[in-house]
């Protein structure tokens, strides 16, 4: 992609995360699928069982900080999913963009939000897909595409990664106490 090929109505949202995280994630479920399994066929239900709110606490874990965080990206502006934080940013109120290790969005009130799940420069043969967006937004928002003074950043805890860790505390107790 060139900065020719900027974001134009109705292009399709994209997305833009670490591409190690999905590896690391699988490489560790079938670790901890081949200790449950082990420890079922020795006989030792117990003992699987109380493990098994462990091993996908770290599954979980691994997940909530190398594959959910990324930044989407459409017409409208970036939605950044950080490690329990989910922030959506209209165009209108982008300043600037910075792009180093990672992208950091700046707003025009004077707040920068740092995008972990975003790795700023070209990997291996793969598309520089977030160029034409950060093009976008260093140049501005045109006229007829801005919304005027009701774009409103939203920032807030993001449910999914909250609720899962929940869940995963709620089963290690449990299996403590058993």
């Amino acid at each position: 992609m060139t900065a020719d090929d900027a974001p134009t109505a109705g292009r399709p949202t994209v997305v833009v995360r670490g591409r190690g995280g999905p590896w690391l994630l699988g490489a560790l479920i079938l670790i901890c699928g081949y200790l449950v399994a082990d420890a079922l066929a020795r006989g030792y239900v117990r003992d699987a069982v109380q493990t098994l709110p462990w091993l996908a606490g770290a599954c979980w874990a691994v997940y909530v900080l190398l594959v959910r965080p990324c930044v989407r990206l459409s017409d409208d502006g970036a939605v950044v999913v950080n490690v329990l934080r989910v922030h959506a940013l209209p165009w209108s109120r982008v300043s600037h963009v910075t792009a180093r290790a990672l992208v950091r969005i700046h707003l025009d009130d004077g707040r920068s939000v740092v995008c972990w799940g975003a790795p700023a420069g070209r990997d291996r043969g793969r598309p520089d897909l977030i160029t034409p967006y950060l093009d976008r937004a260093s140049t501005g928002v045109p006229a007829a595409v801005r919304g005027g003074a009701t774009d409103a950043v939203v920032s807030g805890w993001d449910p999914v990664g909250a609720a899962g860790i929940l869940v995963c505390l709620l089963g290690m107790a449990l299996s403590l106490l058993a």
